[in-house]
């Protein structure tokens, strides 16, 4: 089975833990951005009629970025932030709605590309 679909929002990369008073907590935007990923999830998932998935998965991610006026490169956003944090947030969102847990996922492909719409392009295949 394989699951297609694109996510119409701005990529933001996961922000690191912070602490405050001896507790260490997640960032508000990102705590915003993994809550608004979630409700896009969850309507995906109703329209695709079945749950969470609960077997090895294959992800594919391209974060599509809106281009800067001055691109420090021209074609690829080689620059802040890293692909590996906006994978993080992507998987931590779609915990409990896209699969039962991340750590199902055993092949993963990223990509971080400039575009006329920002989103994310999300395939995802059962092993």
């Amino acid at each position: 089975m394989e699951i297609s679909f694109v996510v119409d929002i701005i990529p933001i990369p996961k922000g690191r833990p912070r602490l405050g008073r001896g507790v260490t907590f997640t960032p508000p935007k990102t705590r915003e951005y993994e809550s608004h990923l979630k409700s896009l999830f969850k309507k995906e998932m109703m329209e695709k009629t079945f749950g969470a998935l609960d077997v090895p998965l294959k992800v594919y991610l391209e974060f599509v970025l809106v281009r800067p006026k001055k691109p420090r490169f021209i074609k690829w956003p080689g620059v802040r932030s890293d692909i590996d944090n906006y994978i993080k947030a992507f998987l931590d969102a779609g915990n409990d709605i896209l699969w039962t847990d991340d750590s199902l996922i055993c092949d993963i492909r990223a990509i971080k590309v400039y575009g006329n719409k920002p989103g994310i392009i999300v395939k995802i295949e059962e092993l």
